[in-house]
């Protein structure tokens, strides 16, 4: 005769606390599919405003780039002049201030403006001897300044930073701007601005492209820069601030200037390579490099004002992604994040098969745009009602696991129980610390040995003296709170 035991996992696991759904507060989806392939680049710094373009140079070209207000999304607003209104690809679009007003990016070719008022874009003027081509990359959220990039006639590669005053449409002398570490022939005149903080201040800019890409963030305020993820010794050499480090890309700050991040190529050798995430503190001059196993492949693509980065993976082999947010030492897939926290399943509310790739935020870290799929698949702005630093406190990363026997499982005798996790665990409990109960709460068996498998680090094994189980009794595995985390 086969008998009965039900396993069930009753406990709020250390550092994790219980999950509440929230039924008066939801996120709020606004969804863009557009026939040119427009996805969501960026929200303003409040969170109102929106701007979309193609991702590609033939969709750019092919397609019309748009504003959206996000009250009403379904609604946009095409960045065509009069004379240009059938005339695609005519336009991009990088950045919108709080207002909705002034929109950066590039017109005919070259940096440039558009006036929501007006109805109006205007080009604007570049340092002697670079060619108008170039664009807008970031305006501040009052429209004072914006920065960009401009290209010289005969250089493919060349470029150059510039910051705009937009109140005067004139250019910003900056002083004290990085000197480019020169590697080749191809590196002559290479410095690209990529963002900057929303007051101006701060500039984070990338020199020499051919190879080992050079990182600088540069204070407006001191006329000073730094290598970003290098420390320069006494013989005037640089070096890198993790040994295993070989180059670094891809940098992104936050709206309040406090935080840089970048995507370090890591490993010592070519098989080991992988890609994880680094981390400055602008205050504190304190570098984080997260490599650990969670950490690799994960692209880092935002980083909101609390410090949480926002990354996604696979890194470097997939545009189509699942994103996380790294808030204190772990990652949190975002649909973890509205399953538990809100009770709702992105996947059955968008009808969309993967969460995306996050690649703007707003200042009060509520607001993300994303993009699903390059090709068609379209992108999102969520309107969280919680930053990612307060709903992460709710969110239970051991709440998805497997247990063999699984629950409802038929047999009888006890002596073995295995719980698999999707990450790596310890076990922080006693050996006896798990305890059998019957139907009615009654204790009739603690553990033998609680551990972690020798065999795989995300699987709990509980052990108990061969008990012999009640025919038709419903039996439960109860583990105490405290006694497993993550690794």
């Amino acid at each position: 005769m086969k008998h009965i035991l039900s396993i069930v996992w009753l406990c709020a696991l250390t550092l994790l606390g219980s999950v509440k759904a929230q039924a008066d507060s939801k996120p709020v989806f606004r969804q863009f599919t557009y026939t040119d392939y427009a996805i969501a680049w960026k929200v303003s710094d409040n969170g109102q405003w929106a701007v979309l373009s193609g991702t590609t140079a033939e969709q750019k070209a092919q397609g019309r780039a748009k504003l959206v207000s996000t009250a009403a999304p379904m609604v946009p607003i095409y960045l065509q002049t009069e004379a240009d209104e059938n005339k695609n690809g005519k336009c991009d679009v990088a950045d919108v201030t709080d207002d909705g007003n002034i929109v950066a990016g590039q017109y005919a070719g070259r940096p440039a403006y558009y006036n929501k008022q007006t109805n109006q874009w205007t080009q604007l003027p570049v340092p002697t001897g670079w060619t108008g081509s170039g664009e807008l990359v970031s305006v501040t959220p009052d429209g004072h300044y914006a920065i960009g990039n401009v290209r010289k006639p005969d250089d493919d590669y060349a470029r150059q930073g510039v910051m705009w005053d937009l109140t005067t449409n004139s250019i910003v002398t900056l002083e004290g701007l990085p000197k480019v570490i020169k590697q080749d022939a191809d590196d002559k005149d290479q410095l690209r601005f990529n963002d900057m903080s929303a007051d101006g201040r701060y500039i984070i800019m990338e020199g020499a492209f051919s190879y080992n890409i050079q990182i600088y963030v540069y204070d407006r305020q001191k006329k000073s820069s730094f290598r970003l993820g290098y420390t320069l010794g006494n013989d005037g050499q640089y070096s890198p601030v993790n040994s295993s480090m070989q180059e670094l890309s891809d940098p992104v700050i936050s709206a309040n200037g406090k935080y840089v991040a970048a995507m370090p190529w890591l490993g010592d050798t070519a098989e080991e390579e992988h890609v994880g995430t680094l981390l400055y503190n602008m205050e504190t001059g304190q570098y984080q490099i997260f490599d650990e196993q969670e950490d690799r492949d994960i692209v880092p693509f935002v980083i909101d004002n609390d410090g949480n980065v926002l990354g996604a993976t696979p890194g470097t082999t997939s545009p189509v992604r699942d994103w996380s947010v790294r808030v204190g030492k772990f990652w949190y897939p975002f649909s973890l994040i509205t399953k538990q926290a809100y009770g709702m399943d992105f996947y059955a509310k968008t009808d969309y098969d993967n969460t995306g790739s996050p690649f703007a935020i707003s200042a009060d870290g509520k607001s993300v745009a994303v993009m699903v799929d390059p090709n068609g698949g379209g992108s999102y702005i969520v309107e969280m009602p919680d930053n990612f630093t307060t709903v992460c406190q709710r969110i239970n990363l051991l709440g998805n696991y497997t247990v063999t026997p699984t629950e409802g499982a038929q047999f009888a005798k006890i002596a073995t129980v295995e719980l698999l996790f999707d990450r790596d665990i310890k076990v922080k409990g006693a050996k006896n610390s798990v305890a059998l109960k019957d139907a009615g709460g009654q204790t009739l068996r603690q553990s033998i040995g609680c551990a972690v498998s020798s065999k795989n680090s995300r699987t709990l094994t509980v052990s108990f003296r061969p008990t012999t189980l009640e025919a038709g009794k419903a039996y439960t595995v109860e583990i105490p709170a405290g006694c497993v985390a993550l690794a």
